[in-house]
């Protein structure tokens, strides 16, 4: 298999990609320098159109596009994996959902609690 050619078959426009995203489904967000920014900005341009898109990031930098458009959270529930200073603030004024409080996880994980922090696990 060449994989140079399977990948630039499925590259595509970040406006493209998010058009393949349905209400329900999950989306991973990279993390740090990898964040996918352009992919953030385009996905919360279908905030009202989705519903219940659970989107799990890590150490976003700012606050991500998909929360501000969607405060309520109908749209997009995001879970921040490094809560920070963006996701703080979000937090502490209740918006986007479960965000921050009660993070929503994929079928088959477990919460557990050890030494007074949270541990997430998914089996």
């Amino acid at each position: 298999m060449e994989y140079g050619r399977a990948y630039t078959s499925r590259l595509m426009a970040a406006s493209d990609a998010v058009d393949l995203i349905k209400s329900g489904d999950w989306v991973d967000y990279a993390c740090f320098l990898s964040t996918p920014i352009t992919l953030d900005q385009e996905l919360a341009k279908r905030a009202g159109e989705v519903e219940d898109v659970k989107i799990r990031a890590l150490g976003f930098p700012g606050l991500a596009a998909v929360a501000k458009a969607d405060p309520e959270g109908r749209s997009f529930k995001y879970n921040s994996w490094h809560f920070t200073g963006a996701d703080r603030k979000t937090n502490s004024h209740g918006q986007n959902g479960s965000f921050g409080t009660e993070p929503s996880f994929p079928p088959g994980s477990t919460v557990s609690r050890h030494s007074g922090k949270d541990s997430y696990h998914h089996r």
